[in-house]
C-alpha cells in the first residue's frame, strides 16, 4: 500500500508530490468542495475513502495510518495547514461515500493538533463514527480549525423550499441562534474571488451571493460556512440531487385477495355485526359499527376473542383448527392486531404483518402470554384480521360536535409514520365548504412498505416532497365524515383514515378506527434554543445524561427509526428520562398521533416541529408591481398573474376602495402621508386604465370647484328637510348635544321594508359604532370593525318589531 496514493490535495491549494483530488477521491463532502469555486473554502487535505475500505481487511490499521500521515507530502500539506489556523490546530472531518439526511448527526468532526498520534486518534475517531451502515467508506477532510465569529448552515434542499432560489439558513453567533429565510435573485452572484466580509452585514451580502450563485445550477445545496470577522469560508457544500422512484404506496404492491366468506370455527367475520353487539367493548370494533352508522366505507375484519382461546394461546396448547384457519387467513398477507378493554383506550398495541401461518400464531401466542403477565384478563384481549391495505397517503382527524371545523393532519404512506414525520395540515369548514387554512409541509421522507412488505423509513421521490397529500376532494370527504361521527356520538372524536386507496375497491377515504382521548395540544415552547440530543433508538437513551454534561439547555428529538416508530417501550423510556431529567421533548410527527399523545399525558413538555410550512393566503387583489419579487425574498411563494381588460380595470377600482379605507383608519401624520401615497398611486394608476390624462383630470376638479366649491371650509352636512329655512352653524354643538336621535333613521344603517341596508363607509371615530335593530322576527346586531363589517343575530323576537335602531 502506497501512502499517497490515498492522499490528495484539491484545487484550493495545491502542494508538490500530492495529486489533485476527483470526485471519485473525495466522499460525499469532499465532493461538494470540488464542486464550488476554490477560494470560497480553507485548504483541504484528503484521504481517501478508499483508504479507509482497504485498511479495515487488515489487521494493521495503526501502522498504515501512521506511515500515511508521517510520508514527506502528506507532513507538508498538514504544516501548511496548519499555518492558517489562527489556534495552530487541525479539524479532521468525515466524508463519507453516502450520508442521508438522517444519518446527520452520526458522523462527526473532531479538533486536534498537527502531532501524528494526535491527528491518527482523531482520524480513528471519524472512521469510528460511520451512522447506521456498518460497511461505509468514510474518507477524512484535513482543514484547519478557523477562529468563529459566526458560524451557520446555508441550504435550499429540496426538503426545505420547492425551487432552488429560496434558502433557508441559520446564523450561531455565540450561544445564540436565528433562522432566517430568503428568496434570492439571479442577480449579484458571488464571484470566484475569496469571500471577504469585515461586517456582519458584509457577511450576509457574501451569503446571499454564494445563494444567488448557487441557486443557478442543477443541484441543490446544504452549505456550513464559518465567519472569522474578515472571511467568509464554506467548509462543507454537499450537493443534493433529485430523489427518483415510485411514488408513495408504489413500492410493494401485494396482489389483492379476498378474505373468505364461510364461517369459521374461530375467526369470526365483522361483516354483520349489529349495533349491540357484545364485540362492541372493544374499541377497534366500536369504531367499525361507527362508521357504518355514518355512512362511512370500511374494511373487511375478522376478529378473534374468547377467554378459553386466549389461556389456550398462553398455555401453548391451541386447537389445530386454529392453525387451519390461519392458514387459510394467510393466503396473502394478513395484518393481525390486538385490542384489549380497560379503563382507557390503549394506544400502539403491537401488530404482525404476515403470509406465514406458523409465524402468526407465534404471534397470538407471544402477545397473549405478555398482556396475561402485565395483569390483562384474558377476556378483556381480542385479535383483529385484515387484509394488507395499500394506499398513498395516511390522515387524523379532529372534529368537535359544536364546531363545523375540521382539522386534518395527513402525509404519504402508512399511517404510523404520521406520528414522527413532516405532515401537511388542513382546516375545513364542512358548512361553508371553505378551506379555511392549508399548509403543505416538505415531506421529504415517509413510512412506506418496501420491496419485500417491510416498513420501511424511505426518502421522498423529490416531485413528491411538495406536493400536497390530500386533494382538495379527499379533505372533504373526510371533514363531513369526520363531522358527522362528531355529531352521531355527541364528542370531540379522533379518526384515522387511509387516503386513495390503491387496490381495486375504488375507495378514496377510508376510517379506520377513532378515539375519544383527545391529545390536549398544549403548544409548549422548549427553551430558548436548546442543543438537540437526536435520539433514534433506545441505545441513544443511554448517552443522554453523559451528553447533558456538557450542555446547558438541551432537548430530545425523538427520530426513531422504521422498526421503533410501533415501539411502546421507546416512548416509555423517553417518558422516564423526560420527567428525571425534566427535559422537553421535540417530534416532527402530527400533534394528533400517538406517540405525541402519549408523551403529553405522561407530563412530558413536549412540542411538534412543523418544519418548511408553506401557509397560503388567498388575496386575489391588485398589488404594487414589485410585491411579489419582495414576498419571495422573504422566503414565501407567490402565486400572482397579469390582469387586463375589464377585470383589470375592475380590481384597480376596489383596490382604489381598499387604499381609501387604509387612509380613513390613519391615526397620524405619517400613517397619513403613506397612505395618501397609495391612493394617488392607484388613482393614477386607474386614471391611465380608462384613459383620462392628468391635464382633462386637473381640467374637469377646476370646472367642478368652480360649479359648486372645493372642501377647504369642512362644511358638515346635518339633515335635510322641506323646510326653507335650513340653518348652516358656523359654531360646534353645545356639549351633550353632539350627535341628534338616531333611533328613527340613519344613514349607516337603514331598513326598508324586510331588507337590511349597510353603507360601506363605517362611522368617524367616536360615533356609535354597533347597532341593532329588528328584522324578520329578531334582533339584528351590526359592528362595524376596523377590516369588516359583522351581522350577528341576537334574540328571537315575538309580535311586531319596530323599524327604529336602538
Amino acid at each position: 500500500m502506497v501512502p499517497t496514493e490515498y492522499a490528495f490535495c484539491t484545487p484550493a491549494r495545491r502542494w508538490p508530490d500530492l495529486p489533485l483530488a476527483t470526485h471519485n477521491d473525495a466522499g460525499k463532502k469532499g465532493a461538494g468542495l470540488l464542486g464550488i469555486p476554490p477560494r470560497w473554502y480553507p485548504a483541504t487535505l484528503v484521504i481517501s475513502p478508499t483508504f479507509h475500505r482497504e485498511i479495515r481487511a487488515k489487521s494493521n490499521t495503526d501502522d498504515a495510518l501512521s506511515t500515511l500521515l508521517m510520508s514527506p507530502p502528506v507532513m507538508a500539506a498538514i504544516r501548511s495547514i496548519e499555518q492558517d489556523s489562527s489556534q495552530g490546530k487541525l479539524l479532521a472531518r468525515s466524508s463519507a461515500v453516502e450520508e442521508s439526511i438522517r444519518e446527520r448527526g452520526k458522523y462527526v468532526s473532531v479538533e486536534c493538533s498537527s502531532h501524528c498520534d494526535n491527528l491518527s486518534e482523531a482520524v480513528k475517531e471519524v472512521w469510528a463514527n460511520r451512522g447506521s451502515i456498518a460497511d461505509s467508506d468514510i474518507g477524512v477532510l484535513i482543514q484547519p480549525l478557523l477562529a468563529v465569529q459566526m458560524r451557520g448552515h446555508l441550504s435550499n434542499e429540496h426538503r426545505l423550499s420547492r425551487d432552488s432560489f429560496s434558502w433557508t439558513t441559520e446564523l450561531e453567533f455565540g450561544s445564540s441562534t436565528s433562522i432566517q429565510r430568503w428568496r434570492v435573485t439571479a442577480d449579484d452572484p458571488s464571484s470566484d474571488e475569496a469571500l471577504t466580509a469585515n461586517t456582519p452585514d458584509a457577511l450576509i451580502a457574501r451569503l446571499r451571493g454564494v445563494a444567488s450563485r448557487l441557486a443557478r445550477h442543477a443541484s441543490r445545496y446544504h452549505l456550513e460556512w464559518v465567519w472569522d470577522g474578515k472571511h467568509l469560508w464554506i467548509v462543507q457544500a454537499d450537493q443534493i440531487s433529485k430523489v427518483h422512484g415510485p411514488g408513495p404506496g408504489e413500492v410493494w404492491r401485494e396482489p389483492f385477495a379476498e378474505l373468505p366468506f364461510q364461517p369459521l370455527d374461530h375467526w369470526r367475520s365483522l361483516d354483520e355485526i349489529s349495533d349491540a353487539s357484545p364485540l362492541l367493548r372493544w374499541n377497534k370494533i366500536a369504531s367499525l359499527v361507527r362508521f357504518r352508522s355514518s355512512d362511512l366505507p370500511t374494511a373487511r375484519l375478522w376478529v378473534l376473542q374468547g377467554e378459553d382461546l386466549i389461556l389456550g394461546l398462553v398455555a401453548g396448547s391451541p386447537s389445530e383448527s386454529l392453525l387451519a384457519e390461519l392458514e387459510l387467513l394467510t393466503g396473502s398477507t394478513l395484518i393481525i392486531r390486538t385490542d384489549v378493554v380497560g379503563k382507557k383506550q390503549e394506544l400502539m398495541l403491537t401488530k404482525c404483518e404476515t403470509k406465514d401461518a406458523n409465524r402468526a400464531l407465534e404471534f397470538l401466542r407471544a402477545t397473549s402470554t405478555r398482556l396475561v403477565k402485565l395483569g390483562v384478563p384474558a377476556s378483556s384481549i381480542c385479535f383483529l384480521a385484515h387484509r394488507y391495505i395499500a394506499a398513498r397517503a395516511c390522515a387524523w382527524s379532529l372534529s368537535k360536535p359544536n364546531s363545523t371545523e375540521v382539522i386534518i393532519h395527513s402525509t404519504w404512506g402508512l399511517l404510523d409514520g404520521l406520528g414522527w414525520l413532516p405532515h401537511d395540515v388542513f382546516h375545513f369548514d364542512v358548512d361553508s365548504g371553505e378551506l379555511k387554512a392549508r399548509s403543505v409541509e416538505g415531506k421529504s421522507e415517509y413510512l412506506d412498505a418496501d420491496e419485500d412488505g417491510v416498513w420501511s423509513i424511505r426518502s421522498t421521490p423529490t416531485e413528491w416532497i411538495w406536493r400536497s397529500s390530500m386533494s382538495l376532494g379527499q379533505i372533504r370527504l373526510v371533514a363531513e365524515g369526520a363531522r358527522r361521527l362528531a355529531a352521531t356520538e355527541d364528542k370531540t372524536i379522533l379518526t384515522m383514515w387511509f387516503i386513495d386507496l390503491l387496490d381495486e375497491s375504488g375507495i378514496e377515504c377510508l376510517p379506520w378506527i377513532t378515539h375519544t382521548n383527545v391529545p390536549l395540544i398544549k403548544g409548549d415552547e422548549p427553551p430558548s434554543r436548546p442543543t438537540p440530543i437526536t435520539v433514534r433508538s433506545t441505545s441513544d437513551l443511554d448517552e443522554v445524561d453523559e451528553k447533558l454534561l456538557t450542555r446547558k439547555a438541551a432537548i430530545l428529538e425523538l427520530h426513531p427509526g422504521s422498526e421503533l416508530v410501533r415501539d411502546r417501550d421507546l416512548i416509555d423510556k423517553v417518558i422516564q428520562l423526560a420527567l428525571r431529567l425534566d427535559l422537553p421533548v421535540q417530534i416532527i410527527g402530527s400533534p394528533l398521533g400517538h406517540p405525541y399523545y402519549l408523551l403529553s399525558a405522561a407530563g412530558v413538555r413536549v412540542t411538534c416541529r412543523q418544519n418548511n410550512v408553506e401557509s397560503q393566503t388567498a388575496h386575489g387583489k391588485i398589488v404594487r408591481d414589485t410585491i411579489p419579487d419582495i414576498i419571495e425574498r422573504n422566503g414565501e411563494s407567490a402565486s400572482y398573474y397579469k390582469a387586463v381588460g375589464r377585470q383589470r380595470e375592475k380590481l384597480f377600482r376596489v383596490k382604489v376602495l381598499e387604499e381609501a379605507m387604509e387612509l380613513f383608519r390613519a391615526k397620524n401624520r405619517e400613517q397619513s402621508l403613506d397612505e395618501m401615497a397609495d391612493l394617488e398611486e392607484i388613482v393614477s394608476a386607474l386614471r391611465r386604465e380608462v384613459g383620462i390624462s392628468k391635464k382633462e383630470l386637473t381640467e374637469r376638479m377646476g370646472d367642478k370647484r368652480a360649479k359648486r366649491g372645493g372642501f377647504s371650509l369642512g362644511l358638515v352636512l346635518n339633515r335635510t328637510s322641506s323646510a326653507t329655512d335650513l340653518v348652516v352653524p358656523d359654531q360646534p354643538p353645545l356639549p351633550g348635544m353632539e350627535y341628534y336621535d338616531e333611533r328613527v333613521i340613519s344613514w349607516q344603517v337603514k331598513k326598508e321594508g324586510g331588507r337590511l341596508l349597510l353603507n360601506y363607509i363605517p362611522p368617524i371615530t367616536g360615533h356609535r359604532s354597533t347597532f341593532t335593530i329588528g328584522l324578520a322576527g329578531m334582533d339584528v346586531r351590526i359592528k362595524y370593525l376596523d377590516s369588516h363589517i359583522e351581522i350577528e343575530k341576537v334574540m328571537e323576537v315575538k309580535g311586531d318589531v319596530p323599524d327604529a335602531l336602538w
